[in-house]
């Protein structure tokens, strides 16, 4: 399962995760984050695992939770 650290979040309901292999940042939805994660400035840096699916403008995180 991929890992990375979370990069932004917008107020929009959106942000992106910089994975840990070094590829591109992937878009993620404020929906596809576990719920024990809020959604806010303060997960910006924090350590999770996610799925990675196609979005419509390429790859996307899903399914992020954070690293056990």
């Amino acid at each position: 399962m991929p890992t990375g650290k979370i990069k932004t979040v917008k107020d929009k309901g959106f942000g992106f995760i910089t994975p840990d292999d070094n590829g591109a940042d992937l878009f993620f939805h404020a929906r596809d984050l576990d719920r024990s994660l809020p959604f806010d400035e303060s997960i910006v840096g924090r350590a999770v695992q996610f799925n990675i699916m196609r979005g419509d403008r390429g790859p996307k995180a899903a399914a992020v939770r954070p690293v056990a």
